[in-house]
């Protein structure tokens, strides 16, 4: 298994088991979602940026680009900019009934489809990242310490 799939099914079972209370009937999005952007911010931002790092066979470039955070794109089309709430506000019940084993619903290729756009998340942010690197002058050859 890849990092995406495992971040996949991190962002699945968070999903699922909502370790997070809620407010019943709150008023906010970002109350209402809050186990969501749990399971996004773990999946995305701990573990691939763990697979990543760790990774014994990066170059002096990919060590660089994996020190830096992993950047979200910005929604520019989208009334609000940010990409964790957009990417939230796709899921909507029928959606996390494709998600989740126990339903009727489930679809096993659902997995894939957010193993993928975990996969895109990870190559724009290596792409924004490398990007910000050499701007600032990195030379591949130079030792990271």
């Amino acid at each position: 298994m890849d990092r995406h799939k495992i971040a996949a099914a991190f962002f699945c079972a968070i999903f699922k088991a909502e370790p997070i209370g809620k407010t019943p009937n709150a008023d906010k999005f970002f109350e209402r979602t809050v186990n969501e952007q749990l399971a996004l911010i773990f999946s995305v931002l701990y573990v691939i940026d763990t697979f990543n790092v760790s990774n014994k066979n990066n170059t002096n470039m990919d060590k660089a680009v994996y020190e830096l955070y992993i950047k979200l794109p910005e929604c520019l089309q989208s009334e609000m900019k940010d990409y964790t709430t957009n990417f939230i506000m796709l899921f909507d019940e029928e959606q996390k009934e494709l998600l989740d084993i126990d339903s009727e619903k489930f679809k096993p290729g659902s997995l894939f489809i957010i193993s993928h756009l975990f996969f895109l998340l990870d190559s724009y942010s290596y792409e924004k990242n490398k990007s910000l690197i050499m701007d600032s002058g990195f030379t591949p050859s130079r030792e990271i310490t």
